[in-house]
């Protein structure tokens, strides 16, 4: 994972979302609120020393929303927990954003690829889980290995059976919307 990729996502939202995960092995999350990505082999940071790391001067730390806690209980983090989701060859763009689809017997998912960013050095060795949370919901988690590296929120879900079923005969999937 590119930590220069999850700094560039940080920033560009202006939230630093910092966890600490305390276990046998202490860890800590980085995120911006819709994807939280493992730092492994960093020493803890805070998010002002995200800041200073990330060379943003002082005077404008007041821009960025900072918030560093505990990691949050309802969202499930053990490695490779979650239902094995399809990565579509395709992508979509929307709003001047490109989205990465993803599928599974519920739904297509789109995904920012920006929160993908950070794993584009390892796609070989990557797997996609749907990862359950508290509550029904659920996020996409991103395992390089057998290791759990981020959870992303995904920016659409589509249940819609136009879509998650195939077209009949002679048709094609358009839909417009006004």
């Amino acid at each position: 994972m590119k930590f220069s990729k999850v700094a560039n996502i940080c920033k560009k939202s202006k939230c630093i979302y910092l966890y600490n995960y305390i276990t046998s092995t202490a860890t800590q999350w980085l995120g911006n609120g819709s994807a939280m990505y493992r730092l492994d082999g960093m020493p803890y940071l805070t998010p002002d020393e995200l800041l200073a790391l990330w060379s943003i001067p002082e005077k404008n730390w007041l821009d960025y929303g900072r918030t560093e806690k505990d990691m949050p209980s309802n969202i499930n983090f053990i490695d490779n927990a979650g239902i094995p989701i399809k990565k579509h060859s395709l992508s979509v763009g929307w709003k001047g954003e490109s989205f990465q689809l993803f599928e599974d017997t519920t739904g297509i998912y789109a995904i920012n690829e920006i929160y993908l960013a950070p794993f584009t050095d390892n796609l070989d060795y990557i797997e996609y889980h749907r990862q359950p949370n508290q509550g029904g919901g659920f996020l996409l988690g991103v395992a390089v290995g057998l290791g759990l590296q981020a959870v992303i929120a995904p920016s659409m879900i589509i249940r819609d059976s136009d879509f998650t079923e195939p077209p009949p005969p002679g048709r094609r999937w358009v839909r417009f919307c006004g």
